[in-house]
């Protein structure tokens, strides 16, 4: 799995490479042309390793939509060690690596469209 990160500047630019922390608290995306981006650590999210339908890289705290309609966020669940799709009501999820969920649509992330999630 390539391990790639994405996070928003202050200026409200997504951006995307590689992740750093550092104990001054800041949190950097730099890329491969050495250019480097301090960016919102809360908004730092990991590629999670797979494409929606669309060939777009999916991200922790992104906004699906799946096949049969139901609007989820992509989350990572400490007890299953995996990443999962939890529906909005909170309480149901399945893990994402399951061939039933990779006929996603990214409908946004819950940064700049947590409305989707109500």
């Amino acid at each position: 799995m390539e391990y790639k990160f994405r996070g928003k500047t202050k200026e409200g630019k997504w951006v995307y490479g590689g992740y750093a922390e550092y104990d001054n608290g800041k949190s950097i995306i730099y890329q491969k042309n050495g250019i480097s981006y301090e960016v919102l650590p809360e908004t730092v999210g990991m590629f999670i390793g797979i494409k929606n339908k669309n060939g777009k890289d999916v991200y922790k705290e992104d906004v699906i939509k799946r096949e049969d309609g139901i609007i989820a966020k992509v989350e990572w669940d400490n007890d299953t060690a995996s990443f999962i799709l939890k529906e909005s009501d909170g309480k149901h999820w399945i893990n994402i690596k399951s061939p039933l969920d990779r006929n996603i649509e990214i409908i946004g992330n819950i940064y700049d469209n947590s409305n989707l999630l109500n």
